[in-house]
């Protein structure tokens, strides 16, 4: 969707503003109106952890695939 609006508002500023055609111009303020929309709605990541580490501490993240097996195993210390 991102990219279909990139280029009407592409389109839009090279026919309708730059090129003097009305009808262009409205459709890159409502592919403009859109974009706002979608930014406004687009979901918004969760924070799952949220701490301080203290010198000397480490926080290993690894991840996990479907059937349960690590990535790429972590060496133990």
């Amino acid at each position: 969707m991102d990219r279909l609006l990139s280029r009407l508002l592409r389109r839009a500023l090279r026919q309708g503003v730059l090129g003097g055609d009305t009808k262009w111009v409205a459709v890159g303020g409502a592919a403009l109106l859109a974009c706002f929309a979608v930014r406004a709605f687009r979901k918004k990541p969760e924070v799952v952890y949220s701490g301080k580490l203290r010198t000397g501490e480490r926080l290993v993240i690894s991840q996990v695939r479907h059937n349960g097996r690590s990535e790429s195993p972590a060496p133990q210390p």
